[in-house]
Order: C-alpha cells, then sequence, then structure tokens
C-alpha cells in the first residue's frame, strides 16, 4: 500500500557518520559477524529526513512517535498519559488527543496506539511498508528522542534532547507469546543497549529499488524473555510491525 513520502524534518545529533559506520561495522557493537553497511545504504542526510516527532507526557516523560498525517500519529500506548488526562506535548506544541485505535496493552506486542492530535501541523507521513519481511543480518534504523549513551533520562531536559538515529541488526529469534514473529521484529546493537525516550519511534530499513527509507514499524524497547527462551548475546531490540489501522490513517487519515 503506497504512503505519502517525508521530507527531512528535525536535526540529527550525528556524530551519525562515525555512529552508523561503527554500529554496523563488523564487530563493533553487535558482535562478530555484524553485516557492514553498504555503499547504498541512507547517508545521515537520508535519516534526517526520516520523520519522528517528540512526545512529552504532562509530567515529562519523554517518547518518540511517526506522523501519519497532518493530525495523525502512532506511538506506543505506554508513552502516553494515564488516568484520564488527553493532553500531550508533540513538538513543544501542547496538544488534545483521541485514541482512534490501540493494542489491548501497554507492554509487549499490543503497546501501541494510533492518535488524533488537535492542532495538527504534524511532518509529512514516511514511506510505510508493514509487509516487508527483513532479512537476517539486515541494517535496521532506530530513530527517536533518545538522551544519548551514559546519560539517566531523569536527569535530561526532555525538551533539550535531538531526535538521533541507531543502526541495528535483524537477527532471527523465535517468537515467544508475548512476542510472536509475524507481529514483531527483532534486531541487535549490543550487550546492553537500551534507548529510552525512543519508544514510538520509526524502525526503518533501507529500499534499494526506490532509493529511500521505509518504515516497517515502530520501537518497543528491548526484549523480556519468557521461561525456557534461550537469550542470545547481546541486547535484543523489539519492532512492532505498523498495525492495519496506521497503514490506512497514512493514505487516507479518517475524517
Amino acid at each position: 500500500m503506497k504512503a505519502r513520502r517525508g521530507r527531512a524534518f528535525g536535526v540529527f545529533a550525528l556524530a551519525l557518520a562515525g555512529a552508523l559506520a561503527g554500529a554496523c561495522s563488523s564487530g563493533a557493537g553487535a558482535g562478530e559477524g555484524a553485516a557492514r553497511v553498504q555503499s547504498g545504504a541512507p547517508t545521515p542526510a537520508q535519516l534526517d529526513g526520516l520523520p519522528v516527532v517528540r512526545i512529552l507526557t504532562p509530567w515529562g516523560a519523554l517518547g518518540s512517535g511517526v506522523p501519519l498525517a497532518d493530525d495523525v500519529l502512532i506511538t506506543c500506548r505506554h508513552c502516553l498519559p494515564r488516568g484520564g488526562s488527553n493532553r500531550v506535548e508533540i513538538d513543544g506544541v501542547r496538544r488534545q488527543f483521541e485514541v482512534l485505535a490501540a493494542g489491548d496493552t501497554r507492554d509487549a506486542k499490543d503497546d501501541w496506539a494510533v492518535i488524533r492530535v488537535t492542532p495538527g501541523g504534524l511532518p509529512p507521513a514516511p514511506a510505510i511498508d508493514a509487509v516487508r519481511r527483513v532479512r537476517e543480518g539486515e541494517a535496521v534504523y532506530l530513530c527517536g528522542y533518545w538522551p544519548g549513551d551514559g546519560q539517566r533520562p531523569e536527569r535530561v531536559d526532555p525538551r533539550r534532547v535531538e531526535p538521533r538515529a541507531v543502526c541495528a541488526q535483524a537477527v532471527a529469534v523465535e517468537g515467544t507469546r508475548k512476542l510472536p514473529a509475524d507481529l514483531t521484529v527483532f534486531a541487535e546493537v549490543g550487550p546492553s543497549d537500551i534507548f529510552r525516550g525512543m519508544s514510538g519511534g520509526p524502525a526503518a530499513v533501507w529500499d534499494r529499488a526506490t532509493q529511500r527509507l521505509v518504515v516497517i514499524g515502530i520501537y518497543l524497547g528491548a526484549a523480556e524473555y519468557e521461561p525456557g527462551q534461550a537469550e542470545r548475546f547481546g541486547r535484543v531490540q523489539v519492532i512492532r510491525r505498523m498495525p492495519p489501522e496506521a497503514v490506512q490513517a497514512a493514505v487516507k487519515p479518517e475524517r
């Protein structure tokens, strides 16, 4: 299904030329045998064109989101207020929101929500491919508002955090009851990486045919293993594939 193509948005805190080369190079963060970024991989400027919005709850919790239309976005449910509040700050603007569709829980595979915000004015939606199969070892780009290595989110002014891109490597992981492989994509970065603040941000792969990034889902967080599920070397990151409601909103927003 064809979605509108995004344009440049935000300024990535890019030591990114080096960060991408390092994160997706052999022996640098993703373990031995990690795939190298090929010449056709996105440049920092192209990554800068991947739309992502910053979400702040009334009490200052930081999250990310993917614009689907001028006034519609998808994020993780755990990035939204609880207890009846319908107000968030998005990209520095206080907005009201209504939930158009959402998963059943605030954790694991159902941790997503499509919301309409007032006022609108969100960046254009990215290209979305909700059914794309990701190859073992393929580079997956996670984007969002992460304070960075060594930074404790609770000690950082969330309004000063710039969006970052992290290059992960797709890995084959047998799905679990909470994280079924047909709804989730797994990626690996390093032995202890976790990206607080990136929750709800886009996970994208480079499409060689169209020479652009396509969003395959939203970032949920690090995997939690069930009893009997063998852990891999490294921290496995979980990407929730785009639900049909998000794809529909990106193509033809509900009015």
